[in-house]
């Protein structure tokens, strides 16, 4: 997450934001109702997306590629 500062100063933390926020919200309701393990979706357009909750966490990628370019910067584990 950043802030609109965060974000004028550093675009590429917007990188993946839509599957994220899902995967977030999974998050959110795994420990709303106590289930620590989940597989979530978020379904678009164009796309399914498929990340994990595990122990009630995230997954990240230190070094994600995308469309061939690897990005120094930590992000969401998210599968397209």
């Amino acid at each position: 997450m950043t802030s609109v500062e965060g974000a004028l100063l550093k675009p590429i933390l917007l990188l993946d934001s839509g599957p994220t926020g899902g995967t977030l919200g999974a998050q959110f309701f795994s420990r709303v109702y106590d289930q620590p393990n989940l597989v979530c979706m978020d379904m678009g357009g164009t796309s399914l997306d498929v990340s994990l909750i595990i122990n009630g966490e995230f997954l990240t990628e230190e070094t994600p590629v995308i469309a061939q370019y690897t990005f120094m910067t930590p992000k969401v584990k998210v599968e397209s």
